[in-house]
Protein backbone atom coordinates (compact mmCIF):
# COMPACT_ATOMS: atom_id res chain seq x y z
CA UNK A 1 0.00 0.00 0.00
CA UNK A 2 2.81 2.40 0.90
CA UNK A 3 4.55 1.57 -2.37
CA UNK A 4 1.36 2.32 -4.33
CA UNK A 5 0.97 5.67 -2.53
CA UNK A 6 4.59 6.56 -3.29
CA UNK A 7 4.05 5.88 -6.96
CA UNK A 8 0.91 7.99 -6.97
CA UNK A 9 2.73 10.85 -5.26
CA UNK A 10 5.53 10.71 -7.80
CA UNK A 11 3.02 10.77 -10.65
CA UNK A 12 1.18 13.69 -9.05
CA UNK A 13 4.39 15.68 -8.55
CA UNK A 14 5.41 14.97 -12.14
CA UNK A 15 2.05 16.18 -13.42
CA UNK A 16 2.36 19.39 -11.37
CA UNK A 17 5.84 20.03 -12.79
CA UNK A 18 4.58 19.54 -16.35
CA UNK A 19 1.66 21.90 -15.79
CA UNK A 20 3.96 24.49 -14.27
CA UNK A 21 6.31 24.24 -17.25
CA UNK A 22 3.43 24.70 -19.67
CA UNK A 23 2.08 27.69 -17.81
CA UNK A 24 5.29 29.65 -17.42
CA UNK A 25 7.30 31.59 -20.01
CA UNK A 26 10.77 30.42 -20.92
CA UNK A 27 13.77 32.69 -21.12
CA UNK A 28 15.27 32.72 -24.59
CA UNK A 29 17.92 34.84 -26.27
CA UNK A 30 17.05 38.34 -27.42
CA UNK A 31 19.02 41.40 -28.47
CA UNK A 32 20.91 43.25 -25.80
CA UNK A 33 20.77 40.37 -23.37
CA UNK A 34 17.10 41.05 -22.58
CA UNK A 35 14.89 38.23 -21.46
CA UNK A 36 12.34 37.40 -24.13
CA UNK A 37 9.66 36.39 -21.66
CA UNK A 38 6.31 37.86 -22.59
CA UNK A 39 5.29 38.86 -19.05
CA UNK A 40 5.67 42.44 -17.86
CA UNK A 41 4.51 44.78 -15.14
CA UNK A 42 1.84 47.38 -15.76
CA UNK A 43 1.46 50.79 -14.13
CA UNK A 44 1.23 50.75 -10.37
CA UNK A 45 2.95 47.38 -10.05
CA UNK A 46 -0.06 45.50 -11.42
CA UNK A 47 0.38 42.22 -13.23
CA UNK A 48 0.41 42.35 -17.01
CA UNK A 49 -2.54 39.99 -16.82
CA UNK A 50 -4.84 42.97 -17.04
CA UNK A 51 -6.71 40.21 -18.69
CA UNK A 52 -7.70 36.95 -17.11
CA UNK A 53 -7.15 33.27 -17.50
CA UNK A 54 -9.57 31.32 -19.62
CA UNK A 55 -10.91 29.54 -16.53
CA UNK A 56 -12.01 32.67 -14.65
CA UNK A 57 -15.76 33.12 -14.30
CA UNK A 58 -15.90 36.21 -12.06
CA UNK A 59 -18.34 38.78 -13.42
CA UNK A 60 -16.68 41.75 -15.10
CA UNK A 61 -18.04 44.98 -13.56
CA UNK A 62 -17.07 47.04 -16.62
CA UNK A 63 -16.95 44.75 -19.69
CA UNK A 64 -16.90 47.43 -22.40
CA UNK A 65 -14.10 49.97 -22.81
CA UNK A 66 -15.31 53.05 -24.66
CA UNK A 67 -12.79 55.35 -26.32
CA UNK A 68 -13.17 58.41 -28.56
CA UNK A 69 -11.96 58.30 -32.16
CA UNK A 70 -11.13 61.41 -34.17
CA UNK A 71 -12.86 60.07 -37.28
CA UNK A 72 -14.62 57.00 -38.63
CA UNK A 73 -12.39 54.13 -39.70
CA UNK A 74 -10.88 54.63 -43.13
CA UNK A 75 -8.21 51.96 -43.48
CA UNK A 76 -7.49 48.77 -41.51
CA UNK A 77 -4.81 47.35 -43.76
CA UNK A 78 -1.74 48.16 -41.61
CA UNK A 79 0.60 48.31 -44.59
CA UNK A 80 -1.62 50.76 -46.48
CA UNK A 81 -3.11 52.95 -43.72
CA UNK A 82 -2.22 56.62 -43.41
CA UNK A 83 -2.12 56.68 -39.62
CA UNK A 84 -5.59 57.72 -38.50
CA UNK A 85 -6.53 54.17 -37.45
CA UNK A 86 -3.29 53.05 -35.78
CA UNK A 87 -4.83 52.44 -32.38
CA UNK A 88 -7.52 50.17 -33.77
CA UNK A 89 -5.27 47.94 -35.81
CA UNK A 90 -2.70 47.90 -33.02
CA UNK A 91 -5.32 45.89 -31.11
CA UNK A 92 -6.20 43.65 -34.08
CA UNK A 93 -2.72 42.69 -35.31
CA UNK A 94 0.56 41.68 -33.70
CA UNK A 95 4.23 42.38 -34.40
CA UNK A 96 6.98 39.83 -34.11
CA UNK A 97 8.11 41.70 -30.99
CA UNK A 98 6.40 44.35 -28.90
CA UNK A 99 7.31 47.31 -26.72
CA UNK A 100 7.17 46.89 -22.98
CA UNK A 101 3.78 48.63 -22.51
CA UNK A 102 4.90 52.03 -23.75
CA UNK A 103 8.64 51.69 -23.06
CA UNK A 104 10.08 52.16 -26.56
CA UNK A 105 13.58 51.16 -25.53
CA UNK A 106 12.75 47.56 -24.66
CA UNK A 107 11.52 44.82 -26.99
CA UNK A 108 9.67 41.75 -25.72
CA UNK A 109 8.49 38.64 -27.60
CA UNK A 110 5.13 38.60 -29.33
CA UNK A 111 4.54 36.48 -32.44
CA UNK A 112 8.23 35.63 -32.28
CA UNK A 113 8.94 33.75 -29.05
CA UNK A 114 12.70 34.03 -29.61
CA UNK A 115 15.19 35.17 -32.23
CA UNK A 116 18.86 35.08 -33.18
CA UNK A 117 20.94 37.68 -35.00
CA UNK A 118 24.09 37.00 -36.99
CA UNK A 119 27.32 38.69 -35.90
CA UNK A 120 27.17 41.10 -38.84
CA UNK A 121 23.46 41.82 -38.06
CA UNK A 122 22.45 40.96 -41.61
CA UNK A 123 20.52 37.75 -40.89
CA UNK A 124 17.71 37.52 -38.37
CA UNK A 125 16.05 34.21 -37.48
CA UNK A 126 12.67 34.32 -35.73
CA UNK A 127 11.04 31.35 -33.99
CA UNK A 128 7.28 31.77 -33.97
CA UNK A 129 4.52 30.98 -31.52
CA UNK A 130 1.82 28.49 -32.44
CA UNK A 131 -1.46 30.34 -32.84
CA UNK A 132 -4.32 30.97 -35.26
CA UNK A 133 -5.67 33.90 -37.19
CA UNK A 134 -9.03 35.25 -36.09
CA UNK A 135 -10.74 33.11 -38.76
CA UNK A 136 -9.27 29.93 -37.24
CA UNK A 137 -6.60 29.27 -39.88
CA UNK A 138 -3.03 28.65 -38.66
CA UNK A 139 -0.52 31.49 -38.39
CA UNK A 140 2.68 30.39 -40.15
CA UNK A 141 6.11 31.54 -41.23
CA UNK A 142 4.72 31.99 -44.75
CA UNK A 143 2.50 34.79 -43.40
CA UNK A 144 5.48 36.49 -41.76
CA UNK A 145 7.68 36.26 -44.85
CA UNK A 146 4.78 37.56 -46.96
CA UNK A 147 4.17 40.49 -44.58
CA UNK A 148 7.82 41.55 -44.49
CA UNK A 149 8.27 41.25 -48.25
CA UNK A 150 5.02 43.16 -48.76
CA UNK A 151 6.27 46.05 -46.60
CA UNK A 152 9.32 46.45 -48.83
CA UNK A 153 7.18 47.28 -51.88
CA UNK A 154 4.05 49.11 -50.67
CA UNK A 155 4.28 52.94 -50.73
CA UNK A 156 3.17 53.51 -47.13
CA UNK A 157 5.81 51.19 -45.66
CA UNK A 158 8.70 50.84 -48.12
CA UNK A 159 10.62 53.87 -46.84
CA UNK A 160 10.46 52.43 -43.31
CA UNK A 161 12.12 49.16 -44.27
CA UNK A 162 14.82 50.25 -46.71
CA UNK A 163 17.34 48.12 -44.83
CA UNK A 164 15.40 44.90 -45.50
CA UNK A 165 16.23 42.77 -48.51
CA UNK A 166 13.73 39.95 -48.12
CA UNK A 167 12.39 37.27 -45.78
CA UNK A 168 11.75 33.57 -46.30
CA UNK A 169 10.03 30.77 -44.40
CA UNK A 170 12.45 28.07 -43.23
CA UNK A 171 9.74 25.83 -41.82
CA UNK A 172 6.21 26.29 -40.51
CA UNK A 173 7.34 28.21 -37.42
CA UNK A 174 10.73 29.64 -38.43
CA UNK A 175 11.38 32.64 -40.66
CA UNK A 176 14.66 34.20 -41.71
CA UNK A 177 14.97 37.89 -42.61
CA UNK A 178 17.91 39.22 -44.62
CA UNK A 179 19.10 42.83 -44.35
CA UNK A 180 20.91 44.84 -47.02
CA UNK A 181 22.94 46.51 -44.29
CA UNK A 182 23.07 46.60 -40.49
CA UNK A 183 20.69 49.17 -39.02
CA UNK A 184 20.82 50.83 -35.57
CA UNK A 185 18.17 49.59 -33.10
CA UNK A 186 16.40 47.45 -35.70
CA UNK A 187 14.76 45.23 -33.09
CA UNK A 188 12.95 48.30 -31.72
CA UNK A 189 11.75 49.26 -35.17
CA UNK A 190 10.33 45.76 -35.60
CA UNK A 191 8.19 46.49 -32.54
CA UNK A 192 6.78 49.66 -34.10
CA UNK A 193 3.48 50.17 -35.92
CA UNK A 194 4.32 49.30 -39.55
CA UNK A 195 5.56 45.81 -38.67
CA UNK A 196 2.13 44.25 -38.21
CA UNK A 197 1.83 40.72 -39.53
CA UNK A 198 -1.06 40.11 -41.95
CA UNK A 199 -2.60 36.89 -43.24
CA UNK A 200 -1.26 36.07 -46.70
CA UNK A 201 -4.53 34.35 -47.68
CA UNK A 202 -6.62 37.37 -46.61
CA UNK A 203 -4.57 39.84 -48.66
CA UNK A 204 -4.61 37.56 -51.69
CA UNK A 205 -8.38 37.15 -51.37
CA UNK A 206 -9.39 40.77 -50.69
CA UNK A 207 -6.52 42.83 -52.13
CA UNK A 208 -4.40 45.66 -50.75
CA UNK A 209 -6.27 48.26 -48.71
CA UNK A 210 -9.49 46.30 -48.26
CA UNK A 211 -10.92 46.64 -44.75
CA UNK A 212 -12.03 43.00 -44.87
CA UNK A 213 -8.39 42.24 -44.04
CA UNK A 214 -9.06 43.78 -40.63
CA UNK A 215 -11.30 40.86 -39.67
CA UNK A 216 -8.33 38.48 -39.81
CA UNK A 217 -5.57 39.36 -37.36
CA UNK A 218 -3.86 37.55 -34.49
CA UNK A 219 -4.25 40.29 -31.89
CA UNK A 220 -5.93 40.38 -28.47
CA UNK A 221 -9.08 41.84 -30.02
CA UNK A 222 -11.08 40.95 -33.11
CA UNK A 223 -12.92 43.35 -35.38
CA UNK A 224 -16.66 42.86 -34.86
CA UNK A 225 -18.14 45.59 -37.04
CA UNK A 226 -17.55 48.99 -38.60
CA UNK A 227 -20.47 51.38 -38.70
CA UNK A 228 -20.96 55.10 -39.05
CA UNK A 229 -19.86 56.72 -35.82
CA UNK A 230 -18.52 53.58 -34.14
CA UNK A 231 -16.12 50.68 -34.59
CA UNK A 232 -16.45 47.70 -32.27
CA UNK A 233 -13.81 45.14 -31.30
CA UNK A 234 -14.40 41.99 -29.25
CA UNK A 235 -11.93 40.10 -27.09
CA UNK A 236 -10.04 37.26 -28.76
CA UNK A 237 -10.65 34.44 -26.30
CA UNK A 238 -8.20 32.22 -28.18
CA UNK A 239 -5.33 34.71 -27.83
CA UNK A 240 -1.88 33.15 -27.45
CA UNK A 241 -0.90 35.53 -24.64
CA UNK A 242 -2.80 36.72 -21.54
CA UNK A 243 -6.43 37.44 -22.32
CA UNK A 244 -7.54 41.05 -22.23
CA UNK A 245 -9.71 42.24 -19.35
CA UNK A 246 -12.27 44.06 -21.47
CA UNK A 247 -14.75 41.96 -23.44
CA UNK A 248 -15.35 44.71 -25.98
CA UNK A 249 -13.87 48.01 -27.09
CA UNK A 250 -15.99 50.65 -28.76
CA UNK A 251 -14.24 53.44 -30.66
CA UNK A 252 -16.84 56.20 -30.83
CA UNK A 253 -16.33 58.98 -33.37
CA UNK A 254 -16.07 62.37 -31.65
CA UNK A 255 -14.29 65.36 -33.17
CA UNK A 256 -15.12 68.15 -30.72
CA UNK A 257 -13.08 68.35 -27.51
CA UNK A 258 -15.99 69.63 -25.44
CA UNK A 259 -18.14 66.75 -26.66
CA UNK A 260 -15.43 64.37 -25.50
CA UNK A 261 -15.14 66.08 -22.12
CA UNK A 262 -18.90 65.95 -21.63
CA UNK A 263 -18.92 62.27 -22.61
CA UNK A 264 -16.19 61.52 -20.05
CA UNK A 265 -18.09 63.47 -17.41
CA UNK A 266 -21.26 61.49 -18.13
CA UNK A 267 -19.52 58.09 -18.21
CA UNK A 268 -20.12 57.61 -21.95
CA UNK A 269 -16.38 57.17 -22.58
CA UNK A 270 -13.59 56.07 -20.24
CA UNK A 271 -10.71 58.21 -21.47
CA UNK A 272 -10.04 61.21 -23.67
CA UNK A 273 -7.27 63.55 -24.66
CA UNK A 274 -7.59 66.91 -22.90
CA UNK A 275 -6.94 69.70 -25.37
CA UNK A 276 -7.09 72.84 -23.25
CA UNK A 277 -5.39 74.04 -20.11
CA UNK A 278 -8.74 74.90 -18.58
CA UNK A 279 -9.98 71.35 -19.07
CA UNK A 280 -6.70 69.96 -17.71
CA UNK A 281 -7.10 72.06 -14.57
CA UNK A 282 -10.68 70.84 -14.20
CA UNK A 283 -9.61 67.19 -14.39
CA UNK A 284 -6.89 67.86 -11.82
CA UNK A 285 -9.55 69.29 -9.50
CA UNK A 286 -11.70 66.15 -9.86
CA UNK A 287 -9.17 63.65 -8.54
CA UNK A 288 -11.90 61.66 -6.79
CA UNK A 289 -13.35 60.73 -10.21
CA UNK A 290 -10.60 61.18 -12.79
CA UNK A 291 -6.87 60.92 -13.25
CA UNK A 292 -4.81 63.20 -15.53
CA UNK A 293 -1.92 61.40 -17.21
CA UNK A 294 0.60 63.96 -18.47
CA UNK A 295 2.85 62.65 -21.24
CA UNK A 296 5.89 64.47 -22.58
CA UNK A 297 5.32 63.44 -26.13
CA UNK A 298 8.19 63.09 -28.59
CA UNK A 299 7.00 65.57 -31.17
CA UNK A 300 6.40 69.15 -32.25
CA UNK A 301 3.46 71.26 -33.39
CA UNK A 302 4.47 72.37 -36.87
CA UNK A 303 3.50 74.04 -40.10
CA UNK A 304 4.56 72.06 -43.15
CA UNK A 305 5.34 73.88 -46.38
CA UNK A 306 4.75 72.15 -49.71
CA UNK A 307 7.32 73.56 -52.12
CA UNK A 308 5.71 71.84 -55.09
CA UNK A 309 2.30 73.45 -54.55
CA UNK A 310 3.20 77.14 -54.40
CA UNK A 311 6.15 78.66 -56.30
CA UNK A 312 6.84 81.15 -53.51
CA UNK A 313 7.54 78.29 -51.11
CA UNK A 314 10.29 76.98 -53.38
CA UNK A 315 12.33 80.08 -52.43
CA UNK A 316 14.44 79.60 -49.28
CA UNK A 317 14.14 83.24 -48.16
CA UNK A 318 10.34 83.01 -48.27
CA UNK A 319 10.36 79.93 -46.06
CA UNK A 320 12.76 81.64 -43.66
CA UNK A 321 10.49 84.69 -43.60
CA UNK A 322 7.56 82.50 -42.58
CA UNK A 323 9.61 81.02 -39.74
CA UNK A 324 10.45 84.47 -38.41
CA UNK A 325 6.74 85.37 -38.58
CA UNK A 326 5.68 82.93 -35.84
CA UNK A 327 5.78 83.77 -32.13
CA UNK A 328 6.22 80.36 -30.48
CA UNK A 329 5.98 81.70 -26.93
CA UNK A 330 2.58 83.22 -27.64
CA UNK A 331 1.39 80.11 -29.51
CA UNK A 332 2.21 77.96 -26.50
CA UNK A 333 0.01 80.14 -24.31
CA UNK A 334 -2.75 81.24 -26.70
CA UNK A 335 -3.26 77.99 -28.62
CA UNK A 336 -2.19 75.35 -26.12
CA UNK A 337 -2.86 77.15 -22.80
CA UNK A 338 0.75 76.63 -21.79
CA UNK A 339 0.36 72.82 -21.96
CA UNK A 340 3.52 72.36 -24.07
CA UNK A 341 7.21 71.86 -23.35
CA UNK A 342 7.95 75.32 -24.71
CA UNK A 343 9.17 76.76 -28.04
CA UNK A 344 10.68 74.29 -30.51
CA UNK A 345 13.35 74.80 -33.12
CA UNK A 346 13.72 71.27 -34.52
CA UNK A 347 11.72 68.12 -35.09
CA UNK A 348 13.63 66.11 -32.47
CA UNK A 349 12.75 66.71 -28.83
CA UNK A 350 15.23 67.35 -26.00
CA UNK A 351 16.68 64.10 -24.68
CA UNK A 352 16.37 62.19 -27.94
CA UNK A 353 19.38 60.81 -29.77
CA UNK A 354 20.31 63.35 -32.43
CA UNK A 355 18.79 66.39 -30.68
CA UNK A 356 21.03 69.45 -30.90
CA UNK A 357 20.82 73.09 -29.81
CA UNK A 358 23.49 74.26 -32.23
CA UNK A 359 21.32 74.63 -35.33
CA UNK A 360 19.85 77.86 -36.66
CA UNK A 361 17.16 79.39 -34.43
CA UNK A 362 14.39 81.71 -35.64
CA UNK A 363 13.24 84.09 -32.94
CA UNK A 364 10.02 85.99 -33.59
CA UNK A 365 10.97 88.92 -35.85
CA UNK A 366 8.31 90.20 -38.31
CA UNK A 367 10.61 92.99 -39.48
CA UNK A 368 13.25 90.46 -40.49
CA UNK A 369 10.51 88.41 -42.17
CA UNK A 370 9.44 91.36 -44.35
CA UNK A 371 13.06 92.04 -45.32
CA UNK A 372 13.49 88.43 -46.46
CA UNK A 373 10.27 88.56 -48.50
CA UNK A 374 11.51 91.71 -50.25
CA UNK A 375 14.87 90.07 -50.91
CA UNK A 376 13.07 87.10 -52.47
CA UNK A 377 11.04 89.34 -54.76
CA UNK A 378 7.82 89.21 -52.76
CA UNK A 379 7.78 92.68 -51.21
CA UNK A 380 4.07 92.88 -51.98
CA UNK A 381 3.45 89.43 -50.58
CA UNK A 382 1.63 86.50 -52.18
CA UNK A 383 -1.37 84.28 -51.43
CA UNK A 384 -0.94 81.17 -49.32
CA UNK A 385 -3.60 78.50 -48.76
CA UNK A 386 -3.53 77.18 -45.18
CA UNK A 387 -5.08 73.73 -44.63
CA UNK A 388 -6.10 72.41 -41.21
CA UNK A 389 -8.31 69.75 -39.66
CA UNK A 390 -11.60 70.81 -38.11
CA UNK A 391 -10.56 69.90 -34.56
CA UNK A 392 -10.44 72.42 -31.74
CA UNK A 393 -6.66 72.53 -31.48
CA UNK A 394 -6.07 72.73 -35.22
CA UNK A 395 -8.67 75.48 -35.59
CA UNK A 396 -7.07 77.57 -32.83
CA UNK A 397 -3.63 77.07 -34.35
CA UNK A 398 -4.85 77.96 -37.85
CA UNK A 399 -6.44 81.20 -36.60
CA UNK A 400 -3.15 82.19 -34.93
CA UNK A 401 -1.13 81.21 -38.02
CA UNK A 402 -3.33 83.35 -40.26
CA UNK A 403 -2.75 86.37 -38.02
CA UNK A 404 1.04 85.91 -37.89
CA UNK A 405 1.43 85.29 -41.63
CA UNK A 406 -0.80 88.15 -42.72
CA UNK A 407 1.14 90.49 -40.38
CA UNK A 408 4.14 90.17 -42.73
CA UNK A 409 2.08 90.94 -45.85
CA UNK A 410 1.11 87.46 -47.06
CA UNK A 411 -2.60 86.86 -47.74
CA UNK A 412 -3.93 83.63 -46.21
CA UNK A 413 -6.82 81.58 -47.59
CA UNK A 414 -8.13 79.13 -44.99
CA UNK A 415 -8.87 75.54 -46.10
CA UNK A 416 -10.63 73.56 -43.32
CA UNK A 417 -10.99 69.77 -43.71
CA UNK A 418 -12.38 66.89 -41.69
CA UNK A 419 -9.50 65.18 -39.81
CA UNK A 420 -9.11 62.08 -42.00
CA UNK A 421 -9.39 64.18 -45.16
CA UNK A 422 -6.65 66.51 -43.89
CA UNK A 423 -4.38 63.53 -43.24
CA UNK A 424 -5.07 62.19 -46.72
CA UNK A 425 -4.31 65.61 -48.21
CA UNK A 426 -0.99 65.71 -46.36
CA UNK A 427 0.05 62.35 -47.79
CA UNK A 428 -1.09 63.31 -51.27
CA UNK A 429 0.60 66.73 -51.18
CA UNK A 430 -2.74 68.38 -51.82
CA UNK A 431 -2.06 71.55 -49.81
CA UNK A 432 0.29 74.55 -49.69
CA UNK A 433 0.77 75.08 -45.95
CA UNK A 434 -0.75 72.86 -43.27
CA UNK A 435 -0.85 72.44 -39.51
CA UNK A 436 0.59 69.04 -38.55
CA UNK A 437 1.74 67.35 -35.39
CA UNK A 438 5.15 65.84 -36.09
CA UNK A 439 6.08 62.79 -34.05
CA UNK A 440 9.71 61.83 -33.84
CA UNK A 441 10.90 58.36 -32.86
CA UNK A 442 13.03 58.43 -29.70
CA UNK A 443 14.88 55.20 -30.48
CA UNK A 444 15.20 55.73 -34.22
CA UNK A 445 16.24 59.19 -35.49
CA UNK A 446 17.54 57.72 -38.79
CA UNK A 447 13.98 56.72 -39.61
CA UNK A 448 12.66 60.17 -38.66
CA UNK A 449 14.90 61.83 -41.21
CA UNK A 450 14.13 59.18 -43.82
CA UNK A 451 10.38 59.43 -43.34
CA UNK A 452 10.12 63.22 -43.40
CA UNK A 453 13.05 64.41 -45.50
CA UNK A 454 14.22 61.63 -47.83
CA UNK A 455 13.11 62.26 -51.42
CA UNK A 456 11.04 59.06 -51.39
CA UNK A 457 10.08 59.25 -47.70
CA UNK A 458 6.47 58.26 -47.08
CA UNK A 459 5.95 61.30 -44.81
CA UNK A 460 7.83 63.79 -46.98
CA UNK A 461 4.99 66.31 -46.82
CA UNK A 462 7.30 69.07 -48.07
CA UNK A 463 7.87 67.28 -51.40
CA UNK A 464 11.54 68.17 -51.21
CA UNK A 465 14.17 66.44 -53.30
CA UNK A 466 17.54 67.37 -51.88
CA UNK A 467 20.63 65.29 -52.69
CA UNK A 468 22.51 66.45 -49.58
CA UNK A 469 19.62 65.49 -47.27
CA UNK A 470 19.27 62.12 -49.03
CA UNK A 471 22.99 61.44 -48.60
CA UNK A 472 23.11 62.22 -44.87
CA UNK A 473 19.82 60.47 -44.12
CA UNK A 474 21.18 57.31 -45.77
CA UNK A 475 24.46 57.58 -43.86
CA UNK A 476 22.66 57.94 -40.52
CA UNK A 477 20.73 54.74 -41.19
CA UNK A 478 23.90 52.75 -41.80
CA UNK A 479 26.26 54.16 -39.17
CA UNK A 480 26.48 51.94 -36.07
CA UNK A 481 29.06 54.10 -34.28
CA UNK A 482 27.08 56.32 -31.87
CA UNK A 483 29.44 59.31 -31.96
CA UNK A 484 29.67 59.34 -35.74
CA UNK A 485 25.91 58.98 -36.04
CA UNK A 486 25.34 61.95 -33.70
CA UNK A 487 27.63 64.08 -35.90
CA UNK A 488 25.53 63.16 -38.95
CA UNK A 489 22.37 64.19 -37.10
CA UNK A 490 23.93 67.52 -36.20
CA UNK A 491 24.93 68.22 -39.81
CA UNK A 492 21.44 67.25 -41.00
CA UNK A 493 19.73 69.48 -38.48
CA UNK A 494 21.94 72.48 -39.31
CA UNK A 495 21.15 72.16 -43.01
CA UNK A 496 17.41 71.53 -42.59
CA UNK A 497 17.00 74.50 -40.24
CA UNK A 498 18.92 76.80 -42.59
CA UNK A 499 16.67 75.67 -45.46
CA UNK A 500 13.52 76.19 -43.33
CA UNK A 501 11.67 73.24 -44.84
CA UNK A 502 9.07 73.45 -42.08
CA UNK A 503 8.05 75.68 -39.14
CA UNK A 504 8.35 74.08 -35.69
CA UNK A 505 6.53 76.03 -32.99
CA UNK A 506 6.25 74.11 -29.68
CA UNK A 507 7.32 70.77 -28.28
CA UNK A 508 4.35 68.56 -27.62
CA UNK A 509 2.85 67.53 -24.31
CA UNK A 510 -0.23 65.34 -24.19
CA UNK A 511 -2.75 65.28 -21.36
CA UNK A 512 -5.02 62.25 -21.10
CA UNK A 513 -7.97 62.11 -18.71
CA UNK A 514 -9.13 58.73 -17.42
CA UNK A 515 -11.92 57.45 -15.27
CA UNK A 516 -10.03 56.71 -12.04
CA UNK A 517 -10.97 53.01 -12.27
CA UNK A 518 -8.94 52.50 -15.47
CA UNK A 519 -5.50 50.99 -14.84
CA UNK A 520 -2.66 49.40 -16.77
CA UNK A 521 -2.11 51.99 -19.48
CA UNK A 522 1.24 52.88 -21.03
CA UNK A 523 1.61 54.99 -24.16
CA UNK A 524 4.26 55.03 -26.86
CA UNK A 525 5.32 58.70 -26.84
CA UNK A 526 5.57 59.16 -30.62
CA UNK A 527 2.59 57.20 -31.94
CA UNK A 528 0.41 57.43 -28.81
CA UNK A 529 -0.46 53.77 -29.32
CA UNK A 530 -1.14 51.77 -26.17
CA UNK A 531 -1.50 48.06 -25.42
CA UNK A 532 -5.24 47.97 -24.79
CA UNK A 533 -5.04 44.33 -23.72
CA UNK A 534 -3.10 45.50 -20.64
CA UNK A 535 -5.85 47.91 -19.54
CA UNK A 536 -8.27 46.83 -16.85
CA UNK A 537 -10.95 48.19 -14.53
CA UNK A 538 -10.37 48.27 -10.79
CA UNK A 539 -13.24 49.03 -8.40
Amino acid sequence: MKKRLSVLLVLLLTLCMVLAACGGGSTTPSQGGQSSQGGQSSQGGQSSQGGQSGSETKANPHPVLRLPAGADVTQLDPHVGNGSDYQIYAAIYNNLVKFDNGNQFKALPSLAKSWEISDDQLEWTFHLVTTNWHDGTPFTAEDVAFSINRMTVLPATSSKVLMIDHAEAIDEHTVKMYCKYAYPNLILQIASWPWKMVAKAAVEKYGDGNNEIGYIGTGPFKLEKIEAGKTTLVRNDEYFDDLAYFEKIEFITMTDSQTKMAALENGEIDMTQVESGMDADYIRSQSDRFFLYEQNRAGTYCVVLNQAANPALAVKEVRQALRYAFNAEDISQLVFDGETLGPAHTILSPGEEGYTETGMHYEYNPTKAKELLAKAGYANGFTLKFTYATTDTAERFAAAAKEYIEAIGVKVEMVPMEASAATAAAYAGDYEAMYREFQSIPYNPPLVYRLYFLSNGSLNYFKIKDDYVDKLAEEAGRELDDAKRRKIYEDLDHYIQEQAFYIPTCYMKVNLAYDKHIKGYGWEPNTMITALDKWYWEE
